[in-house]
């Protein structure tokens, strides 16, 4: 599991959320706003939706996570088991991607 204890701005830019506890989306929603201020939007942000083997796949839980990455412009959420394994390299091979797209669509207005 990925914690958010680094001060560095350029690290561990994937939240983690506890499916099985509602309420760490107010601290993800703080994690977001403090790496926003620090970084603003240069590096995007994916939510990983931890513990993913304890629970059921559940569609009101899936359409609240894509309404909160919306309206909190997190690039995509990954339901995620760190216990598992389950999505975490594809998590983050999406943010490779997308720092990379973002390099490259910066090269090209330089």
């Amino acid at each position: 599991m990925i914690s958010v204890t680094s001060h560095n701005p350029t690290r561990r830019h994937t939240p983690p959320r506890d499916v099985t506890d509602p309420s760490t989306l107010v601290t993800v929603e703080k994690w977001v706003l403090d790496r926003r201020k620090t970084v603003g939007n240069k590096i995007p942000v994916v939510l990983m939706a931890n513990k993913c083997d304890t629970v059921e796949e559940d569609e009101e839980v899936s359409t609240q996570l894509d309404s909160f990455c919306y309206n909190n412009g997190i690039a995509r959420w990954f339901s995620s088991s760190a216990k598992d394994d389950v999505n975490v390299e594809e998590a983050f091979d999406f943010l490779a991607d997308q720092l990379m797209k973002n390099e490259n669509a910066k090269s090209s207005t330089t």
